[in-house]
């Protein structure tokens, strides 16, 4: 059986991926993984060496801050990306009216999250410790220019990969650039914020000039499709911030019961799986438009699901396989001895990708089904999960346990809770007629 096994994942890889790499559209997605590989690799070596100058206290503060600007994200976007990328794709009249709507939105939206959130910290912190601590402020203002990454959207839709490649290595090796001249200098926390917005500064006035150079579109807004968007996307923006919230959850609640280099270890194990994201992300920029644009074709449709299926368990586990076999010697030459934990961290938390890859495909599918209920359901039960997992398991195990319980929460997520609906079961059904699992699929066939 574990030889029959065998040989049909790998019989499948070389098929599959020839039928991916000679559709004519993905020839632009391998250069982007060329971009993704690069952007990787320089951005592993660079943060080592942050991590090394910084040690391993300093480090674990600057890991806590990004972890809840991350957590902060959702409150900015509210879940509107994906229905604009549909929109984008469905609806190619109209395109500046639906860019800059959402860019006004976004603006506004980040605007405000930085005000209330500076007041925050000058209130509950005092004038005092505020001043001593800018950095976090200038951290912040990522959330105002990542609302330009509009633009990258509207690029990668109409083709122009090549170019979203282009102005997106320019601005992170500028970055990258200016991270080396500060670690020589002498780093701190102020400097690497400030490269660290470089990229996002550099990125947002390149995608402004290129648009308006080519494109020639004019300033417009529509409030009513604001409106509109914001509806359509309230349940993506509850998953998506359920979804960040149980994804860093952890920091908070390590942050009370670890010191700060041993959460400085577990963002390096994090760090080193989800760089692995890039192989699923980059098939899914090709294969989302396909699957939105077929969901009146129904057999056109499953196709692209079914590949797409097959696609992230070939790369999830090619990703943990990779990641174990290499990683581990990568933080060992990269890192200082101090930070030794995160590749027991890493080899524990890489299982996570399989879910995550399999996460990946379904979102296309809830957005064309308009099943978005169920996903508000599964992250929001998902969530709660997490946070009692995590409050039990790192009492008992500490980081280990985090990453115990971010593994089972992913695994409720994206495998259990599709049980609890129909299109939910519809949707393990595609899963298993992907992979083959005849005994399996004969349940569900008896159960539709």
């Amino acid at each position: 059986m574990k030889h029959k096994i065998y040989l049909y994942f790998f019989s499948n890889i070389k098929e599959k991926l020839t039928y991916l790499f000679s559709l004519k559209k993905f020839k632009d997605v391998q250069f982007l993984w060329i971009e993704k590989i690069f952007r990787i690799l320089l951005n592993l070596i660079i943060w080592a060496l942050v991590a090394n100058e910084l040690e391993g206290n300093l480090f674990g503060e600057l890991s806590y801050w990004l972890a809840l600007i991350t957590i902060l994200g959702p409150l900015v976007y509210l879940g509107t990306d994906q229905i604009i990328r549909e929109k984008i794709s469905m609806d190619t009249k109209n395109v500046d009216i639906i860019i800059f709507s959402n860019l006004f939105f976004k603006l506004t939206s980040s605007s405000i999250i930085l005000i209330v959130f500076i007041f925050y910290l000058m209130h509950s912190k005092g004038i005092p410790y505020f001043i001593d601590n800018i950095y976090i402020v200038i951290l912040l203002t990522t959330l105002i220019l990542r609302s330009f990454m509009i633009f990258e959207f509207f690029f990668d839709i109409i083709g122009k990969i090549k170019l979203n490649i282009f102005l997106r290595s320019f601005s992170f090796s500028s970055s990258m650039i200016l991270m080396l001249i500060f670690i020589f200098y002498g780093l701190n926390l102020y400097v690497v914020s400030i490269a660290f917005i470089t990229e996002f500064i550099i990125l947002t006035l390149l995608n402004l000039i290129v648009y308006y150079s080519f494109y020639k579109k004019r300033f417009k807004i529509s409030l009513p499709l604001i409106f509109n968007v914001l509806k359509r996307s309230i349940p993506i923006f509850l998953c998506d911030i359920t979804s960040v919230v149980f994804s860093r959850i952890n920091y908070v609640l390590l942050k009370e019961n670890v010191s700060n280099s041993e959460i400085g270890n577990l963002s390096i194990a994090l760090r080193f799986t989800e760089v692995w994201y890039f192989a699923i992300s980059s098939v899914m920029i090709f294969m989302f438009p396909k699957i939105i644009q077929t969901v009146k074709f129904k057999q056109k449709y499953q196709k692209n699901i079914i590949l797409s299926f097959e696609l992230a368990l070939i790369l999830a586990v090619s990703s943990i396989i990779m990641n174990i076999a290499i990683s581990g010697f990568i933080i060992k030459f990269l890192y200082n001895a101090e930070y030794s934990d995160a590749i027991i961290y890493m080899n524990y938390y890489t299982f996570i990708l399989i879910f995550i890859f399999l996460g990946y495909v379904q979102e296309p599918i809830e957005i064309s089904k308009n099943i978005l209920y169920m996903r508000v359901f599964r992250y929001g039960t998902g969530a709660l999960v997490c946070y009692i997992l995590n409050i039990i398991l790192i009492n008992k195990f500490g980081v280990l346990g985090s990453i115990l319980a971010a593994n089972l929460s992913y695994f409720y997520i994206f495998i259990l809770s599709n049980f609890i609906f129909k299109e939910g079961r519809d949707i393990l059904y595609l899963i298993f007629k992907a992979f083959k699992f005849k005994n399996t699929l004969s349940i569900f066939q008896r159960s539709k």
